[in-house]
């Protein structure tokens, strides 16, 4: 359990705010069976350990943001889009070369119906009681996706609004993750993520951005 207070930029065009600050508690679990974190609800379907390798298989459920047309001008005229709740599988891979992760999830409730994928890869660097995670991620959003959050409607168009169709879209985003360990039971965590936005995001008409920035600063104790 902790907290955590996380800013980061604001992908839509002409929101109430270019960044949004969020703080919040943060309760989590991890037990053989099942766990929870950061809006993750998941149960480990497979765990092998030994002294050069640590693999996982897990299952998921999950939820993303959607947006309203009250949330910015530029989405006057246009129709809800709304939260997806998507299942998701994630393999987990600890060894000599870091931290890998690889996750595909699916929309369930029918809104976008798209897919994601992701593969994070970090490198943990031990400095005394502080760890230092040099992180790269890519992101990959079927063209259902992009369609859905990004795209603009033929009966949407407005004259400074054209029509937009989706496509898939990579994004690539860079950043680190640091992890200070107080005492046994304290941690203090400290991170930034650039990501470069793909060209079927960039080029739409809700979007004025080719980058987001964010950063997030937390501290938890564990039982």
């Amino acid at each position: 359990m902790g907290a955590v207070a996380a800013v980061e930029d604001m992908v839509y065009i002409d929101m109430k705010d270019d960044r949004e600050l969020q703080g919040a508690p943060f309760v989590a679990f991890d037990s053989d069976h099942l766990f929870f974190t950061m809006g993750v609800l998941g149960a480990h379907v497979y765990q092998r350990e030994t002294d050069r390798v640590a693999l996982a298989l897990d299952s998921y459920v999950t939820m993303g943001d959607g947006y309203r047309r009250s949330d910015s001008p530029r989405f006057r005229g246009m129709a809800r889009r709304h939260e997806h709740i998507d299942i998701g599988v994630a393999l987990e891979l600890s060894w000599a070369l870091g931290h890998s992760l690889l996750s595909v999830q699916q929309d369930v409730s029918g809104r976008s119906k798209g897919m994601l994928a992701s593969y994070t890869h970090s490198l943990p660097w031990p400095v005394g009681q502080v760890v230092v995670a040099p992180t790269l991620r890519l992101d990959l959003m079927t063209a259902r996706h992009v369609e859905y959050y990004y795209g603009v409607r033929p009966e949407e168009v407005l004259p400074d609004r054209a029509a937009y169709r989706g496509r898939q879209a990579l994004n690539i985003s860079g950043g680190y993750l640091l992890s200070w360990m107080l005492t046994p039971e304290w941690m203090l965590y400290q991170g930034v993520e650039y990501t470069w936005l793909d060209d079927a995001i960039e080029d739409s008409p809700l979007v004025a951005r080719d980058h987001l920035v964010s950063g997030m600063l937390g501290v938890t104790y564990s039982f």
